[in-house]
């Protein structure tokens, strides 16, 4: 059977009614994303969770976005204008914007979900230290006044990852972050289908027939967001194996982030394409909890850059060695700020200097706490090279099995391991995530505990994060850069493992899919 009687024969069976949600909706288009992971919390300020944002990024909008080139454009802004002496900066929003209820987006609703975001998020929790007040001018306008000259806001709210700034009506964005906005209402090119959200199964998006779409062309995230689909269909499908049968059989159109094991037989295949679209690469890593024994103890910490080696660990895990790199910035190489200071233990595996560091430790011989997210292969695979590390130096492990999705709630535990607590997690980060000391949450060591899970805390690396965000001078900026890298190996934030680069698979019938920073799926059509 070919692709196009297979397409046929779905479509009749919709229109027969045999099918799920989309039973009657044969006239439309619709474009079949196969995922492995739901979206566990559906609030943006709430998590950095990757489902999250994707889901945020179909469902709300920007006020600015960055282009293929990084450049920072305007989205829901249709103007920003920085005053001279760098006091004032004046934004006015674009015309025709409104929110999936119907409600006009107003400066109000702008200022609040800017006031949450800048709780949440780790760069802007220092950039809107420089604003001293958000004041709305009119209904589509607003302006910031500033105690010292600074656009580092403006960086903040165009960067694409992390807690991205995603605007919302304003009687959500009241809620603190700490509380999960539970709706989903944004003003963005697709509206969420909640009442036909199947969690762990499937959820249905469609298109916004209100969204009125920049003119400027689409590039990257920047430009007009037009949806080439009037519904998109998302089928979770948490085994690898049956998501690339899914894509062979034409039962999906679209994979995204497949198991680079799989990768092969896809490529073999001449109906589909594979490709990476985020070609900046992405980071695994090891993260600590800081505290709770045993990983409060540095030395403890310090251990573990000498026992493990990026090869093995990217070598074993990701079988073409084109798609992985061993790199020792935790900066992402290639990058403005990249450098490898302070991560020379990571690049000299030692295990009897790893032996040594764990005898003068505090470790009491007590079972180390992973949180082993079993349902994803990299992540998996990584806990089960780290456990064998650990235990080649003498460190007992508890490996306790997790889906993803409840990774992102456990990791927000901060009570001892026999309280439902952990000792470590890895995770990965895309090198937009994590380019400079800003936006790179796992360095920052707030000591006030409302930083990324893990915890670290370090005044010094604080205050030069500061320091970072005031300097003007390039140099001066690399130079800070470079020391809270080497603070950061010191102080044991974290463990880089390597690069690798994501691989996304879909059917050639699909057109518009590009290069992206986040592999969105607006300006996606079909052609039959």
């Amino acid at each position: 059977m070919n692709a196009s009687t297979r397409r046929l024969l779905a479509t009749t069976i919709i229109a027969f009614g045999s099918l799920g949600p989309l039973a009657n909706a044969n006239a439309e288009t619709v474009l079949r994303v196969g995922t492995s992971t739901d979206v566990q919390v559906v609030d943006p300020m709430f998590t950095t969770a990757h489902p999250t944002r994707d889901h945020a990024y179909l469902v709300y909008d920007t006020l600015l976005a960055v282009d293929s080139n990084f450049e920072i454009k305007p989205q829901m802004l249709e103007s920003y204008t920085v005053a001279d002496d760098g006091m004032t900066i004046e934004f006015k929003l674009r015309p025709g914007l409104a929110f999936h209820d119907g409600a006009p987006v107003t400066s109000a609703d702008v200022i609040a979900s800017i006031q949450r975001w800048a709780k949440a998020d780790t760069m802007a929790q220092i950039a809107i230290t420089y604003v001293d007040d958000i004041t709305a001018t009119g209904g589509d306008s607003f302006v910031m006044t500033m105690k010292s000259p600074s656009t580092l806001i403006i960086d903040a709210m165009a960067k694409p990852s992390g807690n991205v700034l995603f605007i919302m009506p304003e009687r959500f964005a009241q809620l603190p972050n700490t509380e999960q906005v539970l709706e989903s209402i944004g003003s963005g090119p697709f509206t969420f289908d909640r009442a036909e959200w199947v969690p762990g199964q499937t959820r249905i998006y469609r298109r916004n027939e209100s969204y009125v779409p920049r003119e400027d062309p689409q590039d990257n995230l920047a430009g007009a967001k037009v949806p080439g689909v009037d519904v998109i269909e998302y089928t979770i499908m948490p085994d690898d194996a049956t998501r690339q049968a899914a894509l062979l059989n034409d039962e999906v159109d679209y994979l995204g982030n497949m198991a680079h094991d799989l990768v092969d037989e896809l490529r073999a295949d001449p109906d589909l394409v594979v490709e990476t679209r985020d070609i900046r690469g992405e980071q695994l890593w090891l993260r600590f909890n800081h505290l709770v024994p045993p990983f409060d103890d540095q030395k403890l910490r310090q251990a573990i850059y000498w026992a493990v080696t990026q090869d093995e660990y990217m070598g074993s895990l990701i079988p073409d060695p084109e798609l992985w790199k061993t790199c020792y910035s935790m900066y992402g190489c290639g990058t403005e700020y990249s450098t490898e200071v302070g991560s020379e233990p990571l690049q000299a595996q030692d295990l009897e200097k790893a032996k040594a560091l764990v005898a003068e430790s505090s470790y009491a011989g007590q079972p180390i706490v992973f949180l082993d997210t079993t349902n994803h292969p990299l992540l998996h695979g990584a806990n089960i090279r780290t456990a064998e590390t650990f235990r080649q130096i003498g460190l007992e492990v508890e490996l306790q099995g997790i889906a993803v999705a409840t990774l992102h709630q456990r990791r927000a535990i901060k009570t001892p391991v026999d309280e439902g607590g952990w000792n470590l997690f890895h995770t990965t980060f895309a090198t937009i995530d994590v380019f400079n000391p800003l936006v790179n949450p796992a360095i920052n060591a707030s000591c006030a505990q409302d930083n990324w899970p893990g915890w670290p805390c370090s005044e010094e690396i604080q205050q030069l994060r500061q320091d970072f965000a005031a300097a003007k001078d390039a140099d001066e900026k690399q130079r800070i850069a470079t020391e809270v890298q080497r603070l950061a190996f010191e102080l044991g934030t974290h463990v880089p493992l390597g690069v690798f680069y994501k691989v996304d698979a879909w059917n050639n019938r699909l057109k518009g899919v590009g290069e992206a920073s986040v592999a969105h799926l607006w300006g996606i059509s079909i052609e039959e």
